[in-house]
């Protein structure tokens, strides 16, 4: 009896199930899937992945006399529905038991990842106010609009950086992931800088007497406020530059001024 009990061990061990590498898998597939209906939003990708065209056009009226445009290019609906699957099937994934598991912890990573691309893309979507104009019937209005854009822009900012923090300090990130947190990190803060250098200078501040005057105390306030988002540009971009050691598309991104 025991000799047959020995010789059927393999093939029952063969038979049985394995449940929980094979609803792991599934749990994966399910977030890869996902990851997939993101990326597939997007009609032209860059060779990183964004979903952006960006130009150089001259402006006027304001502190810089060119300024970039950057247009998210991804389909609104299907970007949606990508991410509420995405969200989902993450939730499903980093609940199980065994979610620390290398294949567990690195599809969770990418999707932490696709995530944090989305809150990139929704911060790039922002626009500072146009048509301002702190005098007289206009003036409760602009400071509305003038206050507003900032409360926005800080919230998509931390919302968009939180995100890049978690995927770097996340257990299944690789260095690809990482490196691209640490430059995206970079170009939100560089992009804000620009958002505020290029705003529309207010019509009472370039009209009127003393109007150059004014104008370059404007300037000088605007270069103030982005010293220290600058800043933290930099310090995204240096640890980028360490990251991507040269090498690869990246290396171009991080090389910032």
């Amino acid at each position: 009896m025991r000799r047959c009990a020995a010789a059927l061990l393999p093939l029952l061990l063969l038979a049985a199930p394995a449940p929980a590498a094979g609803e792991g898998g599934d749990a994966v597939a399910a977030v890869d899937r996902a990851i997939s209906g993101w990326e597939r939003s997007c009609g032209g990708p860059t060779e990183l992945g964004a979903c952006t065209r960006t130009r150089t056009v001259a402006v006027d009226n304001r502190c810089e006399m060119s300024g970039r445009t950057v247009e998210v290019r991804r389909s609104p609906k299907s970007a949606r529905a990508a991410q509420v699957a995405l969200a989902a099937a993450l939730a499903a994934l980093e609940k199980r038991a065994d979610a620390a598991l290398p294949a567990q912890a690195a599809a969770a990573a990418r999707g932490r990842s696709s995530l944090a691309e989305a809150a990139y893309e929704d911060f790039l979507r922002l626009r500072f106010p146009t048509g301002l104009d702190f005098s007289g019937a206009r003036k409760k209005d602009s400071e509305k609009r003038f206050n507003a854009f900032f409360v926005e822009a800080r919230k998509r900012l931390d919302s968009a950086t939180e995100a890049y923090r978690h995927v770097a300090d996340h257990p299944g990130v690789t260095a690809e992931l990482r490196l691209r947190a640490a430059a995206r990190t970079g170009q939100l803060h560089a992009r804000f800088a620009e958002l505020l250098l290029g705003a529309e200078i207010p019509r009472d501040v370039r009209t009127g007497d003393l109007a150059a005057d004014k104008i370059a105390a404007f300037c000088d306030v605007m270069e103030d406020e982005i010293t220290p988002i600058e800043e933290r540009a930099r310090v995204a971009f240096e640890e980028c530059r360490a990251l991507a050691a040269g090498q690869g598309p990246w290396a171009a991104v991080c090389d910032w001024p």
